[in-house]
């Protein structure tokens, strides 16, 4: 207060610097509540001086701390007010580190974000500094993730890791090599992805860039549930628990409810399920991550699957995702299940042939989408699609069939080859099949899944 009051009598330039200083020890605290109030304190003693030229940075600091506290909609105006003070002073530097903050803190890869994408394409077009050049590539290429023409975000991600290395920034590099990890997100790249997410880690600890290693720590634990590997599946979750507390930053914070109820799904624990997920699905969006509902709404959803509760699904969520979502056929795939484990059967053979004759972009969501179609032909007995699902899926034999980031599992690819198999009249294929999906199932901790398996072979052994 006394700060202020200096700034209101005379003295405000030093006011808001002792402000910005009070602001990044605050920071330095991970105080975030504290230091963006600072910085907006700051903010209000260089409008009295009439200092436009140091507001900018200002913006950009209560920004990025709004940003961590989980205040997205304030985060954005402060970016906004920040694009506003380059446009008038023809600031590239300030314009693009406008746009990155708009973009957001975490990676939430849900939607198109136009305003977004548009603030970062026009950044990219007048940057000058190489450093800050990757990183507008980098995230550019991450919010392009559901781009029709998917060849740019991979051929951006790319871009952005040479650049970095040029530049010598290992910070730059960092953000790269999280953008590169979500362009090479497909189900036939999750192993070198997870070097990826190694290399991320390494550039970040060489930054000194804290938040950049816990992304790639989020990476790592999704590669590694990709994967089956729920050893060190266990100890990535638990590493990241502890970093995300340590640094306070509730964007990642709520991520450890949340795989805990996809832990508890998997083994059937469908009380600690909801009690988890409602934590989860709170905490995520205080924090204003985009995927927090999302992610809660697919955790329990694969828990009604497991159950075989077709009835008791939320269909509303799964139709509104059809009908807005960039990966509405990811969807469509969940729904026919569920129509068809329902009973209707017309409609879900209608619905089945309808989905098969689309194309199915080979992204995230490809594998579970590949599963769900062919647990409908195996439900509705139809063997229409069962040869092309089946070569689909062989090449996925051994691995768990995941979606999301750690949130849904139908457990061992194996489970719905053996159904197919069985479509397609190759009894002893099946039985092999299910056999494997035992094994692996138990391995993997799925239990729901492995009963599911072994009621199946029970039948036709």
């Amino acid at each position: 207060m006394h700060l202020f009051e200096a700034a209101s009598a005379g003295d405000a330039r030093r006011a808001a610097e002792m402000l910005v200083r009070a602001g990044q020890r605050a920071l330095a605290r991970l105080a975030y509540e504290d230091a963006a109030e600072r910085f907006e304190r700051a903010l209000e003693a260089l409008d009295l001086a009439d200092a436009e030229d140091q507001s900018g940075a200002v913006l950009l600091a209560r920004g990025d701390a709004l940003l961590r506290a989980g205040d997205v909609g304030a985060a954005r105006v402060a970016f906004t007010a920040a694009r506003e003070v380059a446009l008038r002073r023809n600031d590239r530097t300030l314009r693009a580190q406008a746009a990155l903050g708009f973009a957001g803190l975490g990676i939430a890869i849900v939607d198109l974000d136009a305003e977004a994408i548009a603030r970062l394409e026009e950044a990219l077009e007048r940057v000058d500094d190489a450093a800050l050049r990757s990183r507008v590539q980098a995230r550019l290429a991450v919010e392009l993730y559901y781009a029709s023409d998917r060849t740019r975000a991979e051929a951006l991600s790319a871009e952005a890791v040479d650049t970095a290395r040029a530049a010598g920034d290992a910070s730059a590099l960092a953000s790269a090599f999280g953008a590169r990890h979500v362009a090479l997100w497909r189900p036939d790249r999750v192993e070198e992805r997870l070097e990826v997410a190694a290399d991320m880690i390494a550039a970040a600890r060489d930054a000194g860039d804290r938040h950049a290693e816990l992304q790639g720590h989020n990476w790592r634990v999704t590669d590694l549930f990709e994967l089956g590997d729920m050893v060190a599946w266990h100890e990535a979750t638990a590493h990241h628990a502890r970093l995300a507390e340590e640094l306070r930053l509730p964007v990642f914070q709520w991520y450890t409810p949340l795989w805990a109820a996809t832990q508890a799904m998997l083994e059937g624990r469908y009380g600690d399920v909801e009690r988890l997920s409602a934590e989860a699905e709170e905490a995520g969006v205080r924090a204003g991550d985009r995927n927090a509902s999302l992610f809660v709404g697919l955790v329990r959803f694969c828990a009604l699957l497991e159950r075989e509760a077709f009835d008791e699904m939320d269909m509303a969520f799964v139709e509104d995702k059809i009908a807005t979502s960039p990966a509405g056929i990811a969807y469509r795939g969940g729904y026919t299940w569920v129509i068809a484990g329902r009973g209707e059967a017309e409609r879900a053979r209608h619905e089945l042939h309808a989905v098969m004759g689309l194309p199915h972009a080979f992204d995230a969501n490809w594998l579970s989408l590949q599963a769900e179609c062919a647990e409908a032909s195996i439900l509705l007995g139809d063997a229409t699609h069962a040869s092309t699902l089946y070569e689909r899926l062989l090449p996925y034999a051994g691995r768990p069939v995941t979606a999301g980031r750690c949130v849904c599992s139908y457990g061992a690819a194996d489970r719905f080859l053996g159904g197919l198999a069985l479509l397609l009249r190759r009894h002893d294929d099946a039985v092999r099949h299910l056999q494997d999906a035992v094994r692996i199932n138990t391995a993997l901790g799925c239990s729901v899944w492995r009963e599911h398996s072994e009621r199946h072979l029970a039948r036709i052994v």
